[in-house]
């Protein structure tokens, strides 16, 4: 306390200020109430339980650990005890953390596994904004089914997870990614890659081994740890830095001066009032235009970037990294992509970085990308690094994917004067095996979009250019500028205007009578890009070399040869839509299947296209894929024709959101 009377009585006034509004806002909370200015900081200690001692963001009192995590320490105070969401299982530290740098490993498994009986709920890992997961594991899906389901394709045998001599009638299956089928409880497990989980007979015991998340401290937390303070939460769940003499934003060297403070004190209150006026009336604007309060283009940008992992850059930095954006990558409406090299103290990372134009169409995608992709982690999605948000300038930072985007390695032909011609774009066309294996990595990460994360993600923009390719050929969705997320308890997003780009856009994303969007339409778009990929043309041709040809989806339907007898598949001739290219019967099968899973995409109405989970067992299923119905009804065709050619009909006259794809279709 001595240190205090050391301060002058303004800034002592202030302090205890500080102080009492955290006390009030604790107090209505019913959260620990205290306005001794050291209380918060002692209760923020490092915590134990059993052998483990541990800080932010595990501590145990209610103020001092991460809002969105429940840390327990149970079985008689030994065990360290993670509980996120209550529709999901908890999860049991087993092993010492291990610290490098802001960067935390742990190792963690199921509580469940540590009692017996019926596994009744997902065993979902925490939180993907404060998690990650080692690129070392894998996604599975362990199914306890009361008989095989009827479509499931792809199902390995499996052990079942009950404990030795419980009696369990059911049989089991191990699937790639996380599905769910009605016959089955799910159970979401994190093999290493390689693992062959059919083999393993204590399957059970093999999981309670457990695997490793990491969780990387925010900057704030950074901060504020480095000028003495200890990271905390405050009732609303904003962070808070616990000083030895006082509650702070963001770190213990944050205070106000003296000669400003009352000044800014009742500035501040003058902005609050400001500020709930002006949101009181944009909230009556909005619901006169019936628009969604919870669309991510409504958040402020300070709740973007709180609690992501990804590093926040200076734009010197950015300068610095591209070496003055000397090596440009691409460039479309949004803006324009440089190569950079960030160097660190063991090896230098590559890296691709968006330099986003000052809009405010730009400042929605930024905001967009950053609140999605800068959250998640998936093998099969472009990874956000960093982001720069200085003045007006925007720029994110990603990894770079050595092969650039898919859509140079498919388009085989263009149009010069009157004749086709092979396309030349310093590459050659990919095998039929690669282009399988980029659209089932593709499907996958749309999956874990639309079932993996805690809020569904729609994408809203699939196409070839937003496939990107590491330099094993490995597939990654790239570029959530116009991603939405839904809530579990939401059916569709409504847009106030279309956005997307024409080619790929499902029916319901510019005609309402198609119904809400959901995730069929990523789903739709998926199909457009897998036909893409097989015809290695694009869909939508007004130079084709025939009329019937010009709109390639409806071409494909009618060049499908039904089956005659139930021992038959449906067969597209392949030979006729590749043109030249010689193809042995491998590449024929290939190609044939990604045509009918592509057509059962493409289907007009939404009920009638399969979901993701659906699409990857149709993918990797060796058995006949049932014939799709005519994806288009009476009038699609003439309809969707006339959307491609006249898209502005469909928009308001100040939408930007529909991008000028031609920009993007160069090699």
């Amino acid at each position: 306390m001595a240190s205090l009377f050391s301060q002058s009585p303004l800034s002592l006034t202030i302090s205890f200020l500080n102080l009492i509004i955290f006390f009030f806002s604790t107090t209505k909370s019913q959260q620990q109430t205290s306005t001794d200015p050291s209380y918060y900081y002692n209760l923020c200690a490092p915590s134990t339980c059993g052998n483990l001692t541990f800080s932010y963001p595990f501590s145990l009192p209610t103020l001092c650990h991460h809002p969105k995590l429940h840390p327990t320490c149970q079985d008689n105070n030994q065990h360290l005890v993670l509980q996120g969401q209550p529709q999901f299982d908890a999860q049991r530290v087993i092993g010492n953390m291990t610290v490098d740098g802001s960067n935390f490993t742990i190792p963690i498994t199921s509580n469940a596994f540590f009692r017996c009986g019926h596994l009744s709920k997902p065993n979902v890992v925490t939180d993907s904004v404060i998690f990650n997961m080692s690129d070392k594991y894998t996604f599975g899906t362990h199914l306890n089914c009361t008989r095989r389901p009827a479509n499931g394709l792809a199902l390995m045998p499996a052990s079942c997870l009950e404990c030795e001599g419980d009696a369990d009638p059911n049989v089991c299956y191990y699937m790639q990614g996380f599905v769910s089928f009605p016959e089955c409880e799910s159970f979401y497990i994190y093999p290493p890659k390689g693992f062959n989980v059919s083999a393993e007979k204590d399957l059970r015991g093999f999981l309670m081994k457990g695997f490793d998340i990491t969780y990387n401290m925010s900057r704030e937390c950074e901060n504020c740890q480095g000028t003495g303070g200890r990271c905390g939460a405050r009732p609303d769940g904003s962070f808070a830095c616990f000083c030895r003499s006082n509650v702070h934003s963001q770190n213990c060297s944050d205070a106000l001066s003296t000669s400003a403070s009352i000044v800014i004190l009742i500035a501040l209150a003058a902005l609050v009032a400001i500020f709930f006026l002006w949101k009181k009336s944009r909230r009556m604007k909005d619901n006169e235009r019936g628009m969604d309060n919870k669309d991510m283009h409504q958040t402020d940008l300070k709740d973007v970037v709180r609690g992501i992992s990804p590093t926040r850059y200076s734009y010197p930095d950015i300068k610095k990294f591209t070496n003055n954006f000397a090596t440009k990558l691409g460039e479309g409406g949004f803006g324009s992509v440089y190569k950079g090299i960030i160097q660190g103290s063991g090896n230098d990372v590559n890296v691709a970085i968006k330099l986003l134009k000052i809009s405010k169409q730009s400042e929605k995608q930024f905001m967009n990308e950053v609140a999605t992709v800068g959250r998640i982690h998936h093998n099969n999605l472009v990874r956000l690094l960093g982001y720069c948000v200085q003045g007006k300038r925007r720029a994110l930072v990603y990894e770079f994917m050595e092969n650039g985007s898919l859509e140079k390695y498919i388009y085989m032909t263009k149009k010069e004067g009157n004749e086709e011609v092979k396309e030349d774009c310093g590459v050659d066309r990919l095998s039929s095996k690669q282009l399988y294996n980029i659209a089932l990595e593709t499907a996958r990460g749309l999956l874990y979009l639309h079932e993996g994360c805690r809020s569904r993600i729609l994408h809203c923009d699939i196409k070839p250019h937003n496939v990107l390719l590491d330099s094993r050929f490995s597939a990654k969705v790239s570029d959530f500028g116009l991603a939405r997320m839904i809530d579990k308890d939401q059916s569709h997003v409504s847009f106030t205007a279309i956005q997307g780009t024409p080619e790929y856009m499902a029916p319901e994303m510019w005609s309402k009578s198609y119904g809400g969007v959901t995730e069929k339409s990523d789903v739709y778009g998926y199909g457009m890009l897998l036909l893409e990929m097989a015809g290695g043309r694009k869909n939508y041709n007004l130079n084709a070399s025939t009329p019937s040809q010009v709109y390639f989806p409806d071409w494909v339907f009618k060049k499908l040869e039904k089956p005659t007898n139930k021992s038959e598949t449906s067969q597209v001739d392949m030979t006729e839509i590749v043109g030249d290219v010689i193809l042995d019967k491998e590449d024929v099968e290939v190609l044939n299947h990604m045509c009918l899973v592509g057509l059962w995409c493409i289907q007009h109405i939404p009920s009638n296209r399969p979901s993701m989970s659906r699409v990857i067992q149709m993918l990797e299923g060796n058995a006949n894929i049932p014939t799709p119905p005519n994806p288009f009804p009476e009038d699609g065709v003439e309809k969707q024709t006339d959307f491609l050619t006249k898209p502005t009909v469909y928009l308001s006259a100040k939408d930007e959101s529909i991008e000028n794809s031609s920009q993007r279709d160069k090699c």
